[in-house]
């Protein structure tokens, strides 16, 4: 009888954390590359059945980062969230930022599906 309590209970504590783990997925990393020489980067992906792409880039205190999210298709629901080195959002739009950075270390990009349909997408980033 005790045996048969453990087991209901080891799967009942399954149930839960297996679906809070999948939420808990990071993304897709990629390290945002800028040309020799160049301030902006251009990026175009695809992203598919509500998963998360994150693009990281380093950059420093004072600088000023421009962030444009172009959807295409322009109707594509997508969600835009920029996190600082300690994990503060800075923008409160989905489609861009633009400020002067609050301090040192990796900037993320997080771009996110609303929806299960795939969307490709155009990021540019700038920092100046």
């Amino acid at each position: 009888m005790r045996k048969s309590k453990i087991l209901i209970l080891y799967g009942c504590l399954l149930m839960v954390i297996i679906p809070l783990a999948a939420q808990n997925k990071k993304g897709n990393f990629h390290r945002v590359k800028f040309e020799r020489g160049s301030a902006s980067a251009v990026i175009k992906g695809a992203i598919r059945n509500w998963s998360e792409e994150v693009y990281v880039l380093e950059a420093r205190q004072g600088q000023r980062m421009i962030v444009n999210l172009r959807p295409i298709p322009r109707d594509a629901d997508m969600t835009l969230n920029i996190e600082t080195p300690n994990g503060k959002s800075l923008n409160d739009s989905d489609s861009g930022w633009t400020g002067k950075l609050p301090q040192n270390g990796d900037y993320k990009i997080h771009i996110t599906t609303i929806h299960s349909k795939t969307a490709r997408f155009t990021l540019e980033v700038t920092i100046k």
